[in-house]
C-alpha cells in the first residue's frame, strides 16, 4: 500500500499499546491474547498457588492484583459479543479451578 510516497506492509493483526488489533475487528482475537497472558501469569505463580502454606485468602488478593490486571487491560474498549463473554467466563472458571 503506498501513502505519499511511503510503503506499508498489509497485515491480518498486529499489536498496539497491548492490544491485539485484527483486519476484522475480532474481539475474540484480543480476548483470547489476553487469556493466553493470564494463562502464563497463573503459570509463573503456579508454585505459590499451590502451596498449602499460603491461605487462601493471600491466593485470592494476588489473583485480583496479579493476574486479573493483566487479563483486563483495555477491557473497556471492547465490545463484548456473546462468544466473547463466554471465552471470558469459561477462563475464569478455569482459573478459580486451579486455585
Amino acid at each position: 500500500m503506498d501513502e505519499r510516497g511511503k510503503k506499508y506492509e498489509k497485515v491480518e493483526s498486529f499489536k498496539y499499546l497491548g492490544a491485539m488489533i485484527t483486519s476484522l475487528n475480532d474481539i475474540e482475537t484480543e480476548i483470547k491474547s489476553k487469556i493466553a497472558v493470564g494463562n502464563k501469569c497463573c503459570y509463573a505463580l503456579g508454585t505459590i498457588l499451590k502451596r498449602r502454606s499460603i491461605s487462601q485468602s493471600i491466593k485470592i488478593r494476588l489473583y485480583k492484583t496479579v493476574i486479573r490486571p493483566v487479563v483486563t487491560y483495555g477491557a473497556e474498549t471492547w465490545i463484548v459479543t456473546y462468544g466473547a463473554e463466554t471465552w471470558a467466563v469459561t477462563y475464569g472458571a478455569e482459573t478459580w479451578a486451579v486455585t
